[in-house]
């Protein structure tokens, strides 16, 4: 008797392990295949050339793969662009993201729902130097005296004179856009007001941040070291793949 209960014992731990290693395994398998194809969309979605690195977090993937909805997912994106505008790195952190069942099987989701999303982006000195330059405005930008200031230096046609310019300018946000006012305009020459209302206009643009595609309500733009930081935040969101 105590051989046949040693036995049906030891068939118990048997199957509860076994069912604990499949169970295991069918998580592990739900989570790299969840990655990999939130990760394949997102490059079809951003058009960026390297796949995003992406990382989902949360306790049991499967049962998130079974409901549809993913806790939270990290986001590296490199070298998103829209025209002119290239940025190169974008991280961002997305929640209840939204893959149904059906869609991570057939690895062919339509849209990627997004509850709320946060997003930090750099938009290096030299891509916007870029972007500048592609736009008629070939001007060079650097860090300034302050977080929120760039200094803006090349030269500039105004009234029909060519200038040397150099200019201190505040960033800023408007309408998911980033905005740059010059706040100090100095040239090597003298100019009637005419013209330094003209230079001050030429100087004073906006950035449109189409490439950001997780969040279009700008909360903080900094300047540093390596280029302009952009913080954003939304809701709601619907990413649609091309």
């Amino acid at each position: 008797m105590n051989r046949r209960r040693l036995d049906r014992a030891v068939l118990a731990i048997t199957a509860v392990v076994a069912a604990a290693l499949l169970l295991w395994g069918a998580d592990r398998f739900a989570h790299s295949s969840a990655e990999s194809l939130v990760a394949r969309e997102l490059q079809r979605l951003t058009g960026v050339d390297e796949p995003p690195e992406v990382e989902l977090s949360g306790e049991w993937f499967l049962l998130q793969a079974l409901t549809g909805r993913y806790d939270r997912v990290e986001v590296g994106l490199r070298g998103a662009s829209s025209g002119p505008l290239r940025v190169e790195r974008l991280d961002a952190r997305l929640s209840g993201v939204r893959l149904p069942p059906s869609e991570l099987l057939r690895r062919d989701p339509g849209v990627l729902g997004v509850e709320s999303a946060t997003s930090r982006s750099v938009l290096t000195y030299a891509d916007l130097d870029r972007y500048l330059d592609l736009t008629g405005r070939p001007f060079t930008v650097l860090p300034g005296s302050a977080p929120e200031q760039v200094t803006i230096s090349g030269r500039a046609q105004v009234l029909g004179r060519e200038v040397e310019v150099s200019a201190d300018a505040v960033l800023g946000a408007e309408s998911g856009a980033l905005t740059v006012t010059p706040v100090r305009v100095e040239t090597g020459t003298e100019l009637d007001g005419a013209a330094r209302v003209l230079l001050r206009q030429r100087l004073t643009f906006v950035v449109p941040l189409d490439p950001l595609p997780f969040g279009q309500q700008v909360t903080d733009v900094t300047a540093g070291d390596d280029g302009v930081v952009v913080e954003t935040e939304s809701g709601g969101l619907a990413l649609q793949p091309r």
